[in-house]
């Protein structure tokens, strides 16, 4: 668990121990693990299906301290903590970022985002129990469903969302 103990070291956003009770943290960590290793799944399915590979970044010149600020603070959001979230925007803006690519940021993270509109649509569709259309929803399989419900479960959580269960919501974001 040095991922822990250096994110607590080096003062990076992360979820508070919960009164001590490590096996219960782990036990709630391990879900946010697995709707993690869903999203980013999910992510590199739509990366490699549009010819992007799994991640691609298309502002190269982004420097690297703003996609780490950027990266905290949507962690410090995640985890609610104010502090963090105030001092990593802060470091973000002070590097060339700006509120609107802050939020461009959040929905191009979304794991869905790289598909067409109609794409999505499709996934809609898919997910409801009926027979997709696109090239894309064809190829999706019954474990596809659950791993893109998790993908959508965890961007929603990771970026405090308001919760819902409409998957036409979560899908159009």
């Amino acid at each position: 668990m040095l991922g822990k103990t250096y994110r607590y070291a080096k003062d990076k956003p992360m979820q508070e121990e919960l009164l001590g009770l490590h096996w219960f943290s782990d036990l709630v960590l391990r879900k946010f693990d697995v709707d993690q290793t869903a999203y980013y799944e999910v992510r590199s399915m739509v990366g490699e299906y549009k010819g992007f590979g799994s991640f691609s970044n298309p502002d190269q010149k982004e420097t690297k301290l703003r996609r780490e600020a950027s990266r905290n603070y949507w962690q410090a959001v995640r985890f609610k903590r104010k502090d963090q979230q105030k001092f990593w925007r802060k470091i973000y803006l002070d590097n060339g970022g700006t509120e609107k690519s802050l939020e461009t940021g959040r929905k191009n993270k979304h794991p869905l985002h790289q598909l067409s509109k109609d794409e999505k649509a499709d996934v809609q569709r898919f997910l409801a129990g009926k027979k997709p259309k696109t090239e894309f929803g064809k190829r999706l399989t019954k474990a596809d469903k659950q791993k893109i419900k998790m993908a959508l479960e965890y961007y929603q959580n990771t970026f405090n969302l308001k919760k819902t269960n409409k998957v036409k919501y979560l899908i159009n974001r």
